[in-house]
């Protein structure tokens, strides 16, 4: 980091504010074992028990077609929820990852839409 943000400040050790907020969140959020097992069957049960829509899903998870949220699918299953896959089509998508997205919306057994965008109005989000 430099001193081009107006906000960063740096501690005694040279490290920026930026770095050290990341640092205490990324070590709030790390895998602890037993303990982090258990709140995770906690939001399961919790998404299991209010998330229900008149469709039947639970949750909504976006794909992109790559292994992250291909893995977020599989969990989702695999733990008991009912997720609608949803993937924004920007027009940079490759032939693998749609093809990604089918294969694990197939083999799951999950409901999918895909979403294309208008082109113009997202690269004046840019």
């Amino acid at each position: 980091m430099d001193t081009s943000d107006k906000e960063i400040v740096f501690d005694k050790h040279g490290n920026c504010n930026h770095c050290n907020d990341f640092i205490e969140r990324a070590d709030k959020r790390a895998y602890k074992g037993e303990q982090s097992d258990k709140r995770f069957v906690e939001v399961v049960s919790k998404i299991k028990g209010t998330g229900k829509n008149k469709y039947g899903y639970d949750c909504v998870i976006g794909v992109s077609g790559g292994v992250d949220s291909s893995y977020a699918a599989y969990i989702a299953k695999k733990n008991g929820l009912f997720p609608l896959l949803v993937h924004m089509d920007n027009g940079w998508d490759s032939e693998i990852a749609a093809k990604n997205i089918k294969n694990i919306s197939n083999i799951l057994g999950l409901d999918y839409q895909c979403h294309v965008l208008d082109w113009q109005e997202f690269k004046d989000l840019q």
